[in-house]
């Protein structure tokens, strides 16, 4: 509870490494899954911070190159080595319209931005999303012989979520994408949805494939693995031919 304190203070404060380092050192089970969600929404935080710092300096970049060209001609005027006419003057004022045109333009792509990433809660079922899904990687999951299968029993059969239904199914293409890149053929790969915190289980396994050898889950595929994915999924477990991963997702069930 203690780390987790801290890691709001230093989010709010936008000390996002030392935050970073807060969850990732919580070991308590009973805030594992708060501490992976504020995870999360620590690493949203810091890259809308870095786009807004490159939006910036390439916004300075632009329009410093254009009023350069306003302040060359008017320290000319000024020198005697250029002539005080209509039309050097009339290349200031273009250059400064320019300025202006790219800073509207600027303008418009940050809103439209901030459109595209508002952040929607919505009602959804989790299952026919995770079956969609599931048919769409489908395709690449084929020619490795490897089996794509939600698991359809339980309480969490076909649980109705309330979430950003853009971003859960963001993060369930990208993670089935990776994992289906990263198993050995001949594998199975299962997926389980845990109300009510929206944990997605993802258990690969290598073990019982006809006409394939069983394969050792590599701890270097593993690790591409959770790179790739940013850190937005856990390792549960890694045994010699299994591999079980959890995965917050951006929803609760209701």
């Amino acid at each position: 509870m203690e780390k987790i304190l801290h890691a709001i203070d230093e989010t709010m404060l936008g000390s996002w490494d030392e935050a970073i380092v807060q969850l990732k050192a919580v070991d308590d089970t009973r805030t594992s899954a708060l501490a992976a969600r504020l995870l999360e929404l620590v690493d949203q935080l810091e890259q809308e911070e870095l786009v807004r710092n490159e939006q910036h300096a390439r916004l300075g970049h632009e329009i410093g190159n254009t009023l350069a060209v306003a302040q060359a001609t008017l320290e000319g005027m000024l020198d005697g080595v250029v002539d005080r006419d209509d039309i050097n003057l009339e290349k200031v004022h273009d250059a400064v319209r320019v300025a202006g045109a790219v800073l509207a333009e600027s303008g418009r792509e940050r809103r439209d931005v901030a459109a595209a990433t508002t952040i929607v809660l919505e009602t959804f079922t989790l299952c026919s999303m995770i079956d969609e899904e599931l048919a769409a990687a489908a395709v690449i999951a084929a020619p490795k012989d490897i089996r794509l299968r939600r698991d359809g029993t339980g309480p969490a059969a076909c649980a109705a979520y309330r979430g950003n239904p853009v971003r859960t199914r963001r993060l369930l293409h990208d993670v089935l994408i990776s994992v289906v890149r990263s198993t050995p053929p001949g594998s199975t790969v299962e997926l389980h949805h845990e109300p009510p915190d929206g944990m997605l289980v993802v258990t690969v396994r290598n073990d019982n494939a006809p006409g394939h050898p069983v394969r050792r889950m590599s701890l270097a595929a593993v690790a591409r693995l959770l790179h790739h994915l940013n850190d937005r999924v856990r390792v549960a477990s890694v045994e010699s031919s299994s591999l079980r991963l959890h995965v917050p997702l951006p929803a609760a069930s209701i």
